[in-house]
């Protein structure tokens, strides 16, 4: 489907739960949520899963490598706008486009998955696994680290043959937004998040460890929950399934 010049996808369900939005991160798509979307809509909730701009054909009016923050928030909110105070999922920087959204918009939750972390809240490990592509991100180049670079910071966690497949369905990301998360930061006031939030954390990832997964959760005011055996990647990792329940089952209990 199509909102504007945004392309996307939608799983209808029964309509009996909510609208669900989901916000892929950097080297995605919304193929990335292609395992939740009929989980979701088994349980009741529509699922959407846009393309930001610069991915896959959406919004393709500049190059991907100097697309800013704001570009792909105003991408989720203009989504926002067409639903009912949806919940939003994000995953990776997709994570935190979604708590940045939820801070401005009137959404029903938001649930960030082994999100990048606020202004505020630092990563050496984030940073030191970045820093090898800093010149990508001065430059405001698209950004797609190697094949052996992905699997150890991002892929960790899955099996051998889908690693390779996941990389191959990955498109570079936007560089300028490296600089803007990593040394400027991106400001989320936790007073003007006023929906539940949940911030969900693999025990190995290596790109965004446990303790920023639970530092989410406290900096917005919400709960933190971490995965043994996951990664960054656990939106399909094997064992996804137990992950996305227990989103469904928090979503299903949301006022």
């Amino acid at each position: 489907m199509r909102w504007g010049d945004l392309t996307g996808v939608r799983e209808p369900s029964d309509g009996s739960g909510r609208a669900v939005l989901f916000v892929h991160g950097w080297w995605g798509g919304a193929w990335v949520w292609e395992r939740y979307l009929p989980r979701f809509a088994d349980r009741g909730h529509d699922g959407l899963a846009l393309d930001l701009t610069g991915y896959h054909g959406s919004g393709t009016t500049r190059t991907i490598g100097t697309v800013p923050f704001a570009q792909h928030l105003r991408d989720v909110l203009a989504v926002v706008d067409t639903l009912d105070r949806p919940v939003l999922v994000g995953h990776s920087v997709g994570g935190l486009l979604a708590a940045k959204a939820a801070s401005v918009a009137d959404v029903a939750g938001c649930v960030v998955l082994a999100g990048l972390p606020p202004r505020g809240t630092l990563s050496a490990t984030t940073t030191r696994v970045m820093l090898p592509y800093l010149a990508q991100m001065l430059r405001h180049r698209p950004l797609l680290p190697s094949g052996p670079a992905m699997r150890r910071m991002d892929l960790n966690r899955l099996p051998p043959d889908e690693q390779a497949a996941t990389y191959a369905r990955m498109a570079p990301g936007p560089g300028r937004q490296g600089l803007e998360i990593g040394v400027l930061g991106v400001h989320v006031r936790r007073r003007d998040v006023r929906c539940p939030v949940l911030s969900i954390g693999g025990s190995d990832d290596a790109l965004t460890p446990p303790r920023v997964a639970r530092a989410i959760g406290r900096r917005l005011g919400g709960r933190s929950r971490i995965y043994d055996g996951h990664a960054h990647y656990l939106v399909r990792e094997p064992g996804w399934e137990v992950i996305a329940d227990d989103v469904l089952t928090w979503i299903d209990q949301l006022p």
